[in-house]
């Protein structure tokens, strides 16, 4: 009978209730410290290189992008970016080794993105090759084809081609 007295006693204490909001407060800090490490997991990259030399691995985080042929159209998307601080992704006239003209940019966030669409002030033509380059964004707001500077990774323009269908 004792024992049941002393269980009972137990719980109309504080000692539980403290220990459960602990618990709910531990879980809660637990979740988003996990969620950031999950997002900063999410954008590093692992480049792996083979050669004849062996195997070497590259933690760098290498900014890319990448579009596929698609209809031709008021907008571009693009299959997927990565870059590492604020930029703009522009969509240009390619004539050969030549930038054209920009016919659409679109601000994108430090990190890796999918699906991207830019909206162009003039449609692209069937047939035609276009360039999606990354400007660094130029702190502005809005772009700015003359404070931002094109991207580039050991000296070349960041980019990449397509063919509106």
């Amino acid at each position: 009978m004792n024992s049941h007295i002393q269980r009972a006693s137990f719980w109309k204490s504080k000692t539980p209730r403290y220990f459960a909001i602990g618990f709910i407060v531990g879980i809660v800090i637990f979740s988003i410290l996990f969620s950031i490490l999950i997002k900063k997991l999410k954008y590093s990259s692992i480049n792996v290189n083979i050669s004849n030399d062996g195997i070497t691995v590259d933690n760098a985080k290498a900014d890319f992008v990448e579009v596929s042929n698609q209809s031709a159209g008021s907008q571009v998307v693009v299959s997927q970016v990565r870059v590492s601080e604020r930029s703009w992704l522009a969509v240009r006239e390619n004539n050969g080794d030549d930038m054209g003209r920009i016919l659409g940019a679109q601000q994108i966030e430090a990190g890796e993105h999918d699906a991207v669409v830019i909206d162009l002030l003039r449609n692209t033509s069937s047939q035609v090759m276009y360039a999606v380059v990354i400007y660094k964004d130029g702190g502005k707001g809005e772009f700015d084809y003359d404070s931002s500077m094109l991207l580039e990774q050991e000296g070349k323009i960041v980019l990449s081609r397509f063919v509106a269908q």
